[in-house]
């Protein structure tokens, strides 16, 4: 499961297999029980979102987000490279519930 809440000032609090709290202003956020250091956010249009993850400040992953426009599900496209240097490519559809 993961939980997306809105903070004060137009942030967001990412909370699933690890957690930060965030704004769309394209500088670094620590993470919390992350096998990455940072992440960048960056606002595309209303109901897409880029963030960049950040290890040892080499970029390991890039995700994007896509809120359905009735924002009932969100698709996280996701690519990456592990510590192994196995690469990583995913895509995940979350529902609202």
């Amino acid at each position: 499961m993961v939980k997306i809440e809105t903070e004060a000032g137009g942030g967001i609090r990412f909370l699933g297999d690890f957690s930060y709290t965030a704004r769309f202003d394209g500088k670094q956020y620590d993470l919390k029980n992350s096998r990455n250091d940072t992440v960048t956010l960056e606002l595309i249009d209303p109901n897409t979102v880029d963030a960049i993850y950040k290890r040892n400040d080499q970029v390991t992953q890039k995700d994007r987000w896509v809120v359905s426009p009735e924002g009932q599900q969100m698709t996280l496209s996701t690519t990456g490279t592990l510590e192994t240097g196995q690469r990583v490519t995913e895509k995940l559809l979350f529902r609202k519930q």
